[in-house]
């Protein structure tokens, strides 16, 4: 299993190790905390190993499609009723299921194989 890359000084040392421990999960392939501005706090788990090339590649996707959702559905659900606000968002494909789960401060992304929730 890949381990997991903490961005240091950025995550609290105990969220880390909880995503840490999440990414050991065997449905999971990768977690992702961004700040709400769209930079990566921390990312871990097979899918997203730093320092190569096709994971790094595939860590800026799901980042951009991450922040590209957000956008859309956030100004639909503010449209819909304004006093609402989106906490989770849960998107399947055939090859995987991200759980994205935006606060204030940060966002925090579950990517999995489908299937497992």
């Amino acid at each position: 299993m890949a381990s997991a890359v903490p961005r240091p000084g950025e995550a609290p040392d105990e969220a880390v190790q909880i995503l840490a421990h999440l990414t050991q999960h065997r449905q999971v392939r990768g977690c992702v905390t961004l700040t709400t501005d769209g930079r990566v706090l921390w990312s871990g788990g097979a899918a997203f190993v730093a320092g190569e090339g096709e994971a790094t590649d595939a860590l800026e996707r799901v980042v951009q499609f991450v922040r590209d959702m957000l956008d859309v559905v956030t100004r639909h659900v503010d449209e819909v009723e304004a006093d609402d606000e989106l906490s989770l968002l849960r998107v399947r494909t055939k090859k995987y299921e991200l759980l994205v789960t935006p606060s204030q401060k940060y966002v925090l992304v579950v990517m999995q194989e489908p299937g497992s929730g």
